[in-house]
């Protein structure tokens, strides 16, 4: 439509495209994306979900608003219709394609997949989670191809009843100033339901829920109703044009700092830090809300966010949001212990964005967008008839056919997936067998000269275990040395007898945790006949301090305590650990770091454990995330507990912590 036909169209028909909200859109996006690769290469990216929702709070109470205020009412029916033909068939499309993906790829994720698209077509996955209680940055096993629906869920619930809630405000509210109070309302008393819901062992009801996250989307729709203007004045329309206006200049200079301010927070936050439930997200919002104004109606902030290449991703933000994530999970998978290579990178970018493309060009609406001298950063359009494209029929279809096939058929999916992983790790299927031990590496001490104490000429051993140096020689016993990343000091190893023929060590070990002791208990056992080991599958550490009274109280207290925790939850300050460290009672003790596929819980809870060590002299550390290093044969698809194979790898590194052999 042209532009002229487009000054004769009523507001509420007019479709305003900004190019500054498409720049946000890339900003944000770009954040989410690099939040959820493997590792994390912004550990405060998810705030980029918040920068959405600020957008999505804006844009679709603008539209409501301003129908409202023109023509006393708005068509909500026709509303709704338009935001399901947006995010319904793209989301079953998503469905469609992950489910085939995952056991072509990662059968181990089918299972995931199958539990997870009936919540995620009928846009409840956010409420689904919270009931199954998965914390989105602690959950336990692998994460679901599927689970960054829960996004697309809770924006369809806001759909569903926040234009009736704008309807009726803006029938009853006319003044601009009531409006906001209303708005401020409701961004208090949706934060201080997070705060005052906020569980650290469990965050999935404040992160997921609707209603702890609606500030984020009201502080949108504030900023929608202050930039409100029914009735604007055609010297108020050449001043936000051509901005030159004080208001223009003080709304760029805010948004830039808010813009630097919130990728300051993709860099420094985190999602395991509890002020992000105690008004952190409500500050990410007000600085979403001040960026968006800035994109908007600022001087030089929507010329940079309005560039080419910005506006182009952004307005692909939501293809790249739905396919971004099922694929680096299935070209990450848990089993990879290595890091990834620069190269590996581009190439994963390059799958990423063609995939992205394609979905954009094969399922999702276009919508077509005319110049109009409105302002020099927004652009004018209609939709000519909200139909969609055929591949978003065919993908649609295809999805509702996999929902229905995945959550009815009867059908033995656990088998299909299984039958599938066998084939790709036909070592699954093998019976394990002990490894070959390695000999535990001789440690070389300087002598005085700076050279090594160990040469052939200066220091040789006699078969029967005597040291001889050069034609003289005397017994004594051989030096062994524990093999850790840190050894407690106080662990004397002359206590403790190696036996090469059963591969077993004497001491009575006590070690107490989680599913991957649990899961290795047989092998640790073998390996330490006198030992007592507990492990149970879900167990967090502060739940190891009754465990580990209750064991005391029945006799069974070792000379070496083990702790091998922290796969469940996280670790939120070291105290935890330092709990454990007293139960002992200067004993020598040893904490095992963890490998999983969650980075950010898997590095904050081994640098927990870390940082005990250091200030204990009694405290060791065994490094199983460093000796599975390069060892995708010792887990299972999880990535987090070991087959048997890894079992027995498991036990030979405990043994070699404290038997040195």
């Amino acid at each position: 439509m042209r532009e002229q036909e487009q000054k004769g169209l009523p507001d509420s028909q007019r479709q305003i495209r900004f190019d500054g909200i498409d720049g946000l859109r890339a900003v944000a996006i770009l954040g989410v994306v690099a939040f959820h690769t493997r590792p994390s290469l912004l550990e405060g990216g998810f705030i980029g979900v918040t920068m959405f929702f600020v957008i999505t709070g804006f844009l679709a109470t603008r539209s409501v608003i301003r129908a409202v205020d023109s023509h006393g009412t708005f068509q909500y029916g026709r509303y709704l219709g338009r935001r399901i033909k947006r995010l319904w068939p793209a989301t079953l499309a998503t469905i469609a394609l992950t489910a085939p993906f995952a056991w072509l790829f990662a059968p181990s994720l089918l299972d995931k997949v199958r539990t997870d698209a009936l919540p995620g077509a009928l846009f409840a996955s956010n409420w689904v989670n919270i009931f199954r209680k998965l914390p989105y940055f602690a959950a336990a096993g692998l994460p679901s191809p599927l689970t960054h629906l829960w996004f697309l869920a809770l924006v369809m619930q806001f759909y569903l009843v926040w234009p009736l809630l704008i309807m009726a405000i803006g029938r009853l509210v006319r003044a601009k100033w009531a409006r906001t109070v209303v708005m401020v309302i409701i961004v208090l008393a949706s934060s201080a339901a997070m705060w005052l819901l906020f569980d650290p062992d469990d965050t999935s009801r404040v992160y997921y829920g609707t209603d702890t996250r609606l500030a984020e989307l009201a502080m949108g729709a504030m900023l929608a109703m202050l930039m409100q203007r029914a009735d604007r004045t055609a010297d108020d329309r050449k001043q936000t044009d051509d901005g030159r206006g004080a208001s223009a200049i003080i709304l760029d200079v805010f948004g830039w700092l808010s813009l630097l301010a919130l990728c300051a927070g993709f860099w420094f936050m985190n999602g395991y830090d509890d002020t992000m439930y105690h008004g952190g997200y409500l500050v990410a919002a007000i600085l979403g809300a001040l960026a968006l104004a800035g994109a908007i109606r600022g001087v030089s902030l929507p010329r940079v966010l309005g560039c080419a290449p910005l506006r182009y991703l952004g307005s692909r933000s939501y293809s790249l949001y739905l396919m971004h994530y099922p694929l680096l999970q299935f070209m990450n998978p848990a089993t990879r212990t290595e890091a990834l290579p620069w190269w590996g990178w581009l190439i994963e970018a390059a799958v990423i964005w063609t995939a992205t493309e394609a979905f954009y060009q094969l399922v999702e609406a276009t919508r077509m967008y005319e110049p109009t001298p409105r302002s020099r950063h927004a652009r004018a359009s209609v939709e000519p008839s909200g139909r969609l494209r055929p591949g978003s029929w065919v993908m649609a279809a295809l999805g509702i056919v996999t929902v229905a096939a995945l959550t009815w058929a009867p059908v033995n999916w656990e088998q299909i997936a299984h039958d599938r992983m066998i084939q790709l790790r036909p070592e699954l299927a093998e019976p394990a067998k002990p490894l070959a031990l390695p000999k535990p590496k001789s440690i070389e001490k300087p002598s005085d000269d700076g050279t090594a104490s160990n040469n052939a000429t200066a220091n040789q051993t006699n078969d029967d275990g005597s040291e001889r140096n050069g034609d003289s020689a005397k017994p004594t016993s051989p030096s062994v040395t524990p093999i850790a990343e840190k050894v407690p000091d106080n662990l004397d190893v002359s206590e403790y007898h190696y036996d090469p023929n059963t591969g077993s060590c004497n001491a009575d070990i006590m070690m107490i945790g989680d599913s991957v002791t649990s899961g290795t208990k047989d092998a640790i056992q073998a390996a330490f006949p006198n030992g007592y080991i507990n492990g149970k599958p879900n167990r967090q550490m502060p739940q190891a301090v009754s465990v580990f009274q209750q064991a005391t109280t029945a006799g069974h207290s070792g000379s070496v305590i083990i702790y091998g925790l922290g796969t469940n939850g996280i670790i939120r300050n070291e105290q935890v650990v330092q709990q454990l460290i007293d139960l002992a009672g200067g004993k020598p003790v040893y904490f095992v770091t963890i490998r999983m596929p969650y980075p950010n819980q898997e590095k904050n809870n081994n640098s927990m454990m870390r940082a005990a060590a250091s200030h204990n002299g009694n405290v060791g550390i065994i490094d199983w995330y460093k000796y599975s290093e390069g060892h995708g044969e010792y887990l299972y698809d999880d990535g987090i507990h070991p087959n048997m194979t890894g079992a027995y790898a498991y036990a030979t590194m405990l043994r070699q912590a404290v038997c040195g052999q």
